[in-house]
């Protein structure tokens, strides 16, 4: 199978997320933390039905519920 074939059979099965750093420009390092991590955040939130799935183990799906939440683990 070439390389490509198997890149192609894979296409669908996993999520993909894109961030942007363009999105948190900022001026400073503080800020812009803040909003990378808010960005983060707010993707944890969007795909929130993924903390239903029985796919994670019990800790993943308390990760990611922290995580879509904004708190530190």
């Amino acid at each position: 199978m070439e390389a490509s074939d198997k890149i192609l059979s894979r296409m669908g099965m996993y999520l993909v997320i894109k961030l942007s750093l363009k999105l948190v420009k900022q001026p400073s390092f503080k800020t812009a933390f803040k909003a990378l991590r808010d960005e983060i955040k707010s993707e944890y939130t969007r795909h929130s039905y993924i903390a239903d799935s029985d796919n994670l183990s019990a800790e993943e799906r308390r990760i990611f519920k922290n995580l879509s939440m904004g708190i530190d683990d």
